[in-house]
């Protein structure tokens, strides 16, 4: 797009000297609050990183996604030192613990885009003086059909996948597609501490550990049908955004089978692009119909790839941003 970019990696360790992993579980024994400690020291020095960062190379517009483990106080400075400060806030507004964060610092920003639609932002204030719906998407380069070995497609296929992390309401999801040979790569406990393979009824399922980036590639790519559980399906209220997978998965070929939302509609043709399930018992249905349809599944993935690729990908999602600050600024 004509400019000079320099990335920097908010999620690097903030720390030089690598703590190895016994030391940190001393640690967390000895100090019930290492946590909470860590993440404090982790986020002032990351912040502090960023504002010399900006200070040597001087952008006219610093773009950060999401920048949880940012300070505010930091942020004003730079804010000082550069033409637009703009967020593109990665994951919903209405994720658990989001609003405080979004609500306390979204007013640092020139512009801030969420993934949500305009029903989250009567629940959560957004304070920036612009703000817009801007979707996720993927990467062109990266999510993309890979070439598997025949082992790789053994060790990373199934009729049915899961890649992500285990959530009450999605637990009580794939409980009804446990029995079509699912698999689900995950990590072993979420945030909220409410998942615990080795007393859940989908321990026979659960990989022994998560699948990211190629792996995760790999997945989608190996397996009849990968799934989409939006965190809050199932409980009250709309669901108002799309996750990734519904532009990763078919870039890289994957058939996928995704919850309702209204969002989707603006983005595949359903039925024939995308197809979704309204509750547990319709997506045993549909899982059943499409395992015995493989020539079905292949016809609507190469329709989603083909979407997802030329209007779903980040350098889109980029020029509408960059429309949309030329327009507004």
């Amino acid at each position: 797009m004509g400019h000079e970019v320099i990335f920097f990696n908010t999620q690097a360790p903030t720390l030089r000297v690598p703590v190895p992993v016994a030391a940190r579980g001393t640690a967390r024994a000895l100090l019930p609050f290492y946590d909470r400690l860590s993440n404090l020291i982790n986020t002032r020095l990351m912040s502090v990183r960023l504002f010399a960062e900006c200070r040597n190379f001087r952008p006219d517009i610093l773009l950060v996604i999401k920048g949880a483990n940012l300070r505010a106080s930091v942020l004003g400075r730079i804010r000082r030192r550069v033409k637009l400060l703009v967020n593109w806030y990665g994951d919903s507004l209405l994720t658990p613990g989001a609003a405080e964060f979004v609500e306390r610092n979204s007013a640092m920003y020139d512009f801030f885009f969420v993934i949500d639609d305009k029903r989250a932002l009567e629940r959560v204030k957004v304070r920036s003086r612009h703000v817009a719906t801007l979707p996720f998407a993927c990467d062109s380069e990266f999510h993309r059909p890979a070439v598997l070995t025949t082992e790789e497609r053994v060790r990373y296929g199934s009729p049915v996948a899961f890649v992500g992390t285990i959530l009450p309401s999605r637990e009580r999801v794939l409980g009804a597609v446990r029995d079509f040979g699912l698999k689900i790569w995950g990590p072993p406990r979420n945030p909220w501490g409410t998942w615990n393979p080795d007393r859940s009824p989908l321990r026979s399922t659960w990989q022994g550990r998560p699948a990211w980036g190629e792996e995760a590639v790999k997945i989608y790519g190996a397996s009849d049908i990968t799934l989409d559980i939006h965190f809050s399906v199932g409980e009250p209220g709309p669901i108002c955004n799309v996750t990734a997978r519904v532009f990763e998965v078919p870039a890289c070929g994957g058939f996928l089978l995704t919850n309702a939302c209204d969002q989707l509609g603006q983005l595949y043709e359903l039925g024939t692009e995308m197809v979704t399930y309204h509750s547990a018992e319709e997506l045993r249905s549909l899982t059943a119909y499409y395992l015995a349809r493989p020539d079905a599944r292949r016809t609507i993935a190469a329709r989603a790839q083909r979407r997802a690729r030329t209007e779903h990908t980040f350098k889109r999602r980029l020029e509408e941003m960059f429309g949309h600050l030329r327009r507004n600024d």
